[in-house]
């Protein structure tokens, strides 16, 4: 009877402290800051954070909070960033984001471009064994649409 007092006792304390925890998101712009820089002052990993303070925008602050906010993204990403128009921004993340993006469209480009050739490739196969088949196979009838009829290439 003792241990499961104890453990609804466990329960109710550990209910009761995660409601009272505050989500990220539900920091004003000064106390995620706030909080940013001090898990900074403490060592400890401040991303997540600052992630936060990143991704937020429309916002103002003064001098002292706008110095804080690029001490703690600067210190977190190892860039520069600076405030303008109302939301922190890293010239050279944005810069490198978009490289990256161009990069992941080229690669998925190469992707579709393996894959129709790869397709075209069974099909002109298949129409090398069954005629009929690849001819009446919705997606060899697309492809041979497209390229024509293997014996006309």
């Amino acid at each position: 009877m003792k241990t499961i007092a104890v453990a609804a006792l466990v329960m109710f304390l550990s209910a009761s402290f995660s409601q009272a925890e505050t989500s990220i998101a539900d920091l004003s712009h000064s106390e995620l800051i706030n909080v940013c820089i001090e898990a900074l002052d403490r060592s400890e990993n401040a991303e997540i954070y600052a992630e936060e303070l990143a991704q937020r925008s429309r916002f103002h602050l003064g001098a002292q909070n706008r110095a804080k906010g690029k001490r703690c993204l600067e210190e977190t990403y190892q860039t520069e960033f600076v405030f303008e128009g109302g939301r922190f921004h890293s010239p050279d993340l944005a810069a490198a984001l978009e490289r990256r993006a161009q990069l992941l469209k080229e690669q998925q480009q190469e992707r579709e471009r393996d894959y129709t050739e790869a397709l075209a490739q069974a099909c002109i196969r298949e129409f090398d064994i069954d005629r009929f088949r690849a001819l009446t196979t919705p997606v060899c009838g697309a492809v041979f649409k497209a390229i024509g009829l293997p014996e006309n290439n």
